[in-house]
């Protein structure tokens, strides 16, 4: 059994104001670490690359600059943690940015709202990646009959209930069931079938994740998708190569030929995807667009702009 650590330090980060007005030299972090009884530690590093100001930091010699983490749980497949910085809140796998009700907002509601506001009758769906739990409270604000959650990491699920005020406690609603499981596994074993089908993995150049952008598995969406349903994939364009990108989108149109691309935010789209080969009902868009105005008008308040009226798609 593993014993309480001794040492723990999450997120930290120390940034010094240079004098005469010269910019911030950040000097430390983020930085994770876990020390337990008995264990021996030693930091190893170039001259200037923060050690010095690490064990003051673990000293309390001196304060970091940010580093108020929330929750933080080593779970079967990565490190979790909810780390909050001034009123917002970031969700990091592995160290990494996966979700947030700052920037990430507009983006993580939209993927939820926009498959629904242009299905005609849209009852069973379901979710593969839990995140924060916002996509899902968006998916859920909508006269749905179930919600299926399925998410590999127990530590997530956790770590999503500090964000039940941006999606209102969304577990707790009766007609949302969470599945501990791997996406892909878990198409390949249910026999449910669902009108829409929402996948938000993190990254595709993340390691074990350039499954979840392959021809297989949106394949397996598909044969999972009832007649009229649809496909909503969040691809983060940021880091990604143009071709890298054309070729994302070049496979999920090899298998959803009628494929329309949504930029959310800057950096952020969502591909639609149908087997159908028809023209998407805008009329029932702009119909319905007005019962989530309220809830994209708060998102986008919080990055600082104001939602414009002309939302497009492009084909």
């Amino acid at each position: 059994m593993q014993r309480d650590a001794i040492v723990r330090v999450r997120g930290v980060t120390r940034v010094f104001r240079s004098s005469g007005g010269m910019p911030y030299v950040h000097a430390l972090g983020p930085i994770d670490l876990s020390l337990q009884p008995g264990e021996f530690f030693a930091v190893v590093g170039p001259s200037g690359c923060g050690k010095s100001t690490l064990l003051e930091v673990i000293a309390g010699l001196s304060p970091p600059t940010q580093g108020e983490v929330l929750f933080y749980r080593d779970g079967i497949n990565g490190t979790v943690s909810v780390h909050r910085e001034g009123q917002y809140l970031f969700l990091r796998v592995n160290g990494k940015m996966d979700a947030g009700n700052r920037l990430d907002m507009p983006t993580q509601l939209m993927l939820g709202h926009l498959p629904l506001l242009v299905h005609q009758d849209p009852r069973a769906v379901l979710l593969i990646g839990l995140g924060s739990g916002i996509t899902a409270g968006a998916v859920v604000r909508h006269p749905i009959e179930r919600l299926d959650v399925v998410e590999i990491e127990p530590a997530v699920v956790e770590a999503s209930r500090f964000f039940a005020w941006e999606h209102g406690d969304v577990l707790k609603d009766s007609k949302v069931h969470a599945v501990i499981a791997d996406g892909r596994n878990f198409l390949l074993t249910t026999s449910n079938r669902y009108d829409v089908i929402i996948s938000e993995p993190s990254n595709p150049w993340i390691g074990g994740l350039a499954s979840l952008f392959s021809v297989e598995f949106f394949q397996l969406a598909r044969q999972r998708l009832n007649p009229g349903g649809i496909m909503a994939q969040w691809v983060q364009g940021y880091n990604l190569l143009p071709d890298d990108l054309r070729m994302v989108v070049k496979t999920f149109r090899s298998v959803f030929p009628a494929t329309t691309v949504w930029n959310a935010t800057r950096g952020d789209f969502l591909l639609l995807g149908r087997a159908e080969s028809t023209p998407l009902n805008l009329t029932l868009f702009e119909t319905r667009f007005p019962r989530i105005r309220a809830d994209l008008d708060a998102a986008v308040a919080r990055q600082g702009g104001a939602l414009r009226d002309d939302v497009r798609g492009r084909r």
